[in-house]
């Protein structure tokens, strides 16, 4: 080929380029301006030049990189034309949206199937059947759309048949699984079409009965008829009490939830409630006399120590055993783990504790952003409700027995620190008896002291292994802590030398500050509690922050004010600032603001600091313990019930996971 004729074959290509490009380009006008004529008359006359495939090229000069089946589609054209379009070219059924990061990945299905033109979606599926090989109608099905645009829509499913979901049409829906849409496929963040619908009645909670029809919907009509994959659900085991199409349900996503963990993470309550009671998935109706329904459920993923088991078995069992339950126990699941895989009673070290990765649903509740609400909600449900019930039954002895020994102990260690230091101050006034009492509890009290920091370590180290939940329980894990290094600190320091008892101090408070976390868990303590954590860690911390800054401001003015008097109580600042503070409860005479070196401006400033302190400070922590005070009062039984969890949880974290086979 010589140069004159290579010149000549790339004119004859632009040419042909641009004359496609013009062509196309009025088509796509007449498509966006309705001319629906015009059109079919441009469709005609590709489809009797034998061109159809230059239909594909239109994305090429398309600023978001649309098709003209997206063009069409969005104008909202009838079934004969979305058809006719398909039918000359059906590449254009798989064309997605590429070239902008807003509508990436986007289908003419996809919009379709927003809009809720269930004909034209009908009527793409058939083409695509028909004229699509296999592996690209699969490719059409599973086209994930991630565009920046999608977040919090409908479209955040990604899949065809998730988008379909998420919108609520059950027409689309049987459309897509008619042509082969499957429910176990994910989209990027690995959610399965039911953990889509989870997150987006969190975000969208007043769709929330609207997305439990779908559910239902879908749990009842679809049938699965490919076969599993083993290499990617190895782990998913089916038995004869489940249908095969039950192990969607158990597919896990990116963040390693199933659906029902989802569920209880985000607090949609009615979903959770929902996805519990699905029949021969996690809730098994086995008696019926006509009137009542005796159910079992599947509390794996719900309990702590089901959970943790299921994890370090090898293959998960799936039904119950009867003989874990008492028979007058309804509504619980009678589970057990196949002996075969539970480890060997042994110091919890190495493999034999190894936690999931996966925390389970009891102990999300606990969750640092999780609303007590939804907690509320959950824990009131019947499942969830008689699992607390029977592990407190299971462990309020042993919970018992550390309460009494708590009580008994904190009462003799307040003994002991009034006689230790009485034996100080007065020496050899003090009886024989006092003298023997603090010279044998001394020890007693190491040893106590060493079994607190037993139990607060076993709790911590447990919590670090788990990577999990590590604010909960700290109020009373952290004086715990702090109370038995105090002892042991004041033994040690008491053998080498006299001191302070300052530890003894610290060790007393902290005591008797734990005397709270062992009333939680009863009826009629519960609320007080539950009332004074709230107003500790939350209205007196934020009241404080505040209180300190206005007392150290003023307590700086008017140190200024009496500088040069011989005022003993505002000779230095922070004799000063203890003034400032008894003048502000009232327990200063006020007469002494007359001493300053400048009387008006010291009676200016108390006035002022009286103001913010006393009328307006402390009433407003009134009113915040006031709305505490409604707010606690108004939950006050699911309140008693998470305070009997908390403290469930409590003593599994003092217990070695792997034995409490044991207490099965």
């Amino acid at each position: 080929m010589n140069y004159t004729e290579s010149v000549e074959m790339s004119t004859t290509t632009l040419i042909n380029e641009n004359k496609v490009n013009i062509f196309l380009t009025e088509l796509a006008k007449d498509i966006k301006n309705g001319d629906k004529q015009s059109a079919d008359i441009k469709l005609k006359t590709l489809q009797e030049k034998g061109n159809p495939i230059w239909l594909k090229e239109y994305k090429k000069y398309n600023t978001l990189g649309e098709s003209l089946l997206h063009l069409t589609i969005k104008k909202h054209y009838d079934e004969k034309f979305v058809r006719q379009l398909s039918e000359l070219c059906p590449r254009l059924l798989c064309a997605d949206i590429r070239k902008s990061k807003e509508f990436l990945g986007q289908t003419a299905l996809h919009i379709a199937i927003t809009k809720g033109n269930a004909k034209a979606t009908k009527t793409m599926l058939e083409i695509g059947q028909e004229k699509l090989p296999s592996n690209q109608m699969t490719t059409l099905l599973q086209t994930k759309a991630t565009g920046s645009r999608f977040v919090n829509t409908v479209m955040m499913g990604q899949l065809p048949l998730t988008v379909a979901a998420l919108k609520g049409n059950k027409k689309i829906i049987k459309y897509l699984l008619k042509f082969g849409a499957e429910l176990q496929n994910r989209n990027e963040e690995r959610d399965t079409v039911f953990h889509s619908l989870v997150k987006y009645a969190a975000i969208y909670p007043e769709k929330v009965i609207g997305i439990v029809e779908i559910v239902r919907y879908l749990n009842e009509k679809v049938e699965f008829k490919s076969p599993l994959d083993e290499n990617e659900f190895e782990d998913i085991e089916i038995d004869e009490y489940r249908p095969i199409s039950s192990f969607v349900w158990f597919l896990k996503n990116n963040e390693n939830l199933t659906p029902l963990q989802l569920a209880a993470k985000h607090g949609v309550s009615k979903l959770f409630e929902e996805i519990l009671n699905l029949k021969d998935i996690y809730c098994f109706i086995r008696e019926n006399d006509g009137l009542f329904d005796v159910k079992e459920y599947d509390i794996t993923e719900i309990d702590t120590v089901s959970n943790n088991r299921s994890s370090r078995a090898s293959n998960r069992k799936m039904f119950p055993s009867k003989k874990t339950t008492p028979e007058n126990m309804e509504g619980v699941a009678r589970k057990k783990v196949d002996q075969a895989h539970d480890t060997q009673c042994m110091p919890c070290v190495g493999q034999c504790c190894a936690y999931p990765e996966t925390k389970s649903i009891l102990e999300m509740l606990f969750t640092s952003d999780y609303e007590s609400k939804d907690a509320y909600r959950i824990i009131e449900l019947m499942p969830v409700k008689n699992i607390i019930l029977m592990k407190w039954k299971r462990y309020q002895f042993f919970f018992g027995l550390l309460m009494l020994f708590h009580y008994v102990f904190v009462i003799l260690l307040t003994t002991y620190s009034v006689y230790n230091v009485c034996i100080s101050v007065n020496g050899n006034k003090t009886t024989t008896w006092e003298n023997e009492f603090v010279s044998a509890f001394r020890w007693v009290s190491f040893c106590a002291g060493g079994l607190y920091f037993f139990i607060a370590i076993s709790i911590l180290i447990t919590k670090i292994f788990k990577k999990r939940n590590i604010l909960h329980n700290l109020e009373y894990i952290i004086p715990m802590m702090i109370l038995a290094v105090s002892m042991i600190v004041d033994v040690l320091w008491s053998i080498a030398e006299e001191h302070d008892n300052i530890p003894l101090i610290v060790a007393v408070i902290c005591g008797w500050w734990l005397n709270v976390f062992f009333l939680s868990p009863f009826k009629y303590f519960s609320f007080f509690t539950e009332l004074i954590k709230r107003v500790i860690i939350g209205d007196l911390i934020r009241f404080g922050l505040v209180i300190v800054f206005i007392l150290v401001s003023f307590s700086a003015a008017m140190f200024i004010a009496f500088r040069g008097t011989e005022k003993e109580d505002f000779a230095s600042f922070s004799s000063t600032m203890m003034a400032m503070f008894k003048l502000g409860v009232g327990i200063e005479d006020i007469s002494v603001i007359s001493s300053a070196r400048i009387p008006v401006v010291a009676t200016v400033i108390f006035i002022v600091f009286t103001v913010f302190t006393y009328l307006l400070m402390l009433n407003a922590l009134i009113a915040m313990m006031s709305q505490t005070c409604s707010l606690v009062l108004e939950e006050q039984y699911p309140q008693w019930r998470l305070q009997q969890l908390s403290v469930v949880l409590f003593i599994e974290d003092i217990l070695c996971l792997c034995c409490l086979k044991l207490l099965r």
